[in-house]
């Protein structure tokens, strides 16, 4: 995953946590969300299960796109897999984009 990529799941976590009245939600790292996203599920677990689902999607496609070995192994089959990982992930941003419109956030 391109550093730009992750850049951009962590802006979307920031906006969504800083929202919710968290701190200190910039210093945090792609590697280290977990204790951020922990913290938002504790303060709002319907913003979480839009952040969580959408990184999720994020990253799934991201490695089944990166697999270059399974991809030869069985390429109709991967291809597949991939259509329904980006399928995943289009739903993922536009649950993304329902949140911040519902719940007034600007990004």
């Amino acid at each position: 995953m391109t550093e730009e990529t992750k850049g951009q799941l962590m802006l979307v976590l920031q906006k969504i946590a800083e929202h919710n009245g968290l701190q200190d939600v910039a210093s945090v790292s792609f590697k280290k969300r977990a204790k951020l996203m922990d913290v938002l599920k504790e303060k709002n677990e319907d913003a979480w299960q839009v952040v969580n689902s959408f990184f999720d999607a994020q990253i799934k496609l991201n490695r089944l796109q990166n697999d270059q070995e399974k991809q030869a192994k069985n390429a109709t089959q991967w291809s597949l897999e991939i259509e329904t990982a980006e399928l995943q992930k289009k739903e993922a941003e536009e649950n993304i984009q329902l949140f911040f419109e519902k719940n007034n956030i600007v990004m």
